[in-house]
């Protein structure tokens, strides 16, 4: 590991939470850095909650996620309260047997730098085949392709014109690379056999994802409004939701993958909170009150300002 990572980017990790095991094995870690390898030291701290009085909350928390009861002994429970963000003197006391342990974490630290830049998307490229140099051109001839075949060779100047202003739109917003990369995945799905749905949301308004076999619900016919989807006055990033056969998800990513760069492709993470009435009904339930208890506290609760 030493040698594939190098001296200064390689590590023996010791914590100390007052858990017995871990006092036990960090001076067997500290002879295994020191003796073996001739490695460093780092101290790191699990946090699982902000500050140490959280932890009863946190414990709580648990039993909510796991379906126990607080008073239940064998319940799935973290040892002691010390999983929280501790300060840099708190480290440094808790490892003061090794404290070149902490000044490696510091280090660590110093070295890494990241620079994220907001309100700037950064859309990978879409691969033009031959003929076409600008995403914008290829977005526009597969526009009108995907026009006739919806509506027919004569098309209506209305229809035209709605699609040359929504491709302007498209093309001044600089998300042609979003649409083309859109319609890939769709029609590698159909391609593949993959079942595709219609498209939902706001996106069913915009006549170019129409035309594109993106969406399946004529925008022109039942009058949908393509601003709900895009508008100029108000710069943000098309939400188009797609939906494949569930039994095919990892085919899907793989193609995303292996056609855009495994770097450039990510799947997102999601979270859940709890609101302060289920709060409450959850609280009191891990503790064991009867269910009528935190019934009637949450529901002389006062109703919520601005979402507090």
């Amino acid at each position: 590991m030493q040698d594939i990572f190098g001296r200064d980017s390689f590590f023996i990790e010791v914590q100390d939470h007052g858990i017995g095991a871990q006092r036990w094995a960090n001076p067997h870690l500290v002879r295994l850095a020191e003796q073996a390898a001739g490695l460093r030291c780092l101290a790191t701290n699990d946090s699982h909650y902000t500050h140490q009085h959280d932890h009863e909350a946190h414990d709580a928390l648990l039993c909510v996620q796991t379906s126990a009861l607080m008073s239940d002994p064998k319940r799935f429970r973290f040892t002691g309260d010390q999983h929280y963000i501790k300060s840099a003197a708190e480290m440094r006391r808790t490892f003061s047997e090794i404290p070149t342990a902490c000044d490696n974490t510091l280090w660590v630290a110093e070295r890494c730098e990241v620079e994220i830049e907001f309100g700037q998307p950064r859309l990978p490229s879409f691969p033009l085949p031959e003929g076409f140099t600008d995403g914008a051109d290829y977005l526009q001839w597969l526009t009108m392709e995907g026009a006739r075949a919806r509506w027919g060779d004569n098309l209506d100047d209305s229809v035209v014109e709605r699609l040359a202003y929504e491709l302007k739109v498209i093309g001044d917003m600089g998300f042609s690379s979003y649409f083309l990369i859109t319609w890939d995945l769709i029609e590698h799905a159909r391609k593949s056999n993959i079942r595709v749905g219609p498209g939902r949301g706001s996106a069913a308004g915009c006549a170019v994802a129409y035309c594109l076999g993106i969406t399946d619900l004529d925008p022109i016919r039942y009058d949908l409004l393509f601003e709900r989807f895009l508008n100029p006055s108000r710069v943000s990033m098309p939400d188009i939701d797609m939906d494949f056969d569930s039994r095919f998800r990892d085919e899907m990513i793989r193609y995303a993958a292996e056609r855009y760069g495994r770097d450039r492709v990510a799947q997102i993470v999601t979270f859940s909170t709890i609101k302060a009435r289920a709060a409450v009904r959850d609280a009191a339930r891990v503790l064991g009150m009867p269910y009528i208890v935190g019934d009637k506290v949450a529901k002389v609760m006062p109703p919520l300002v601005m979402g507090r």
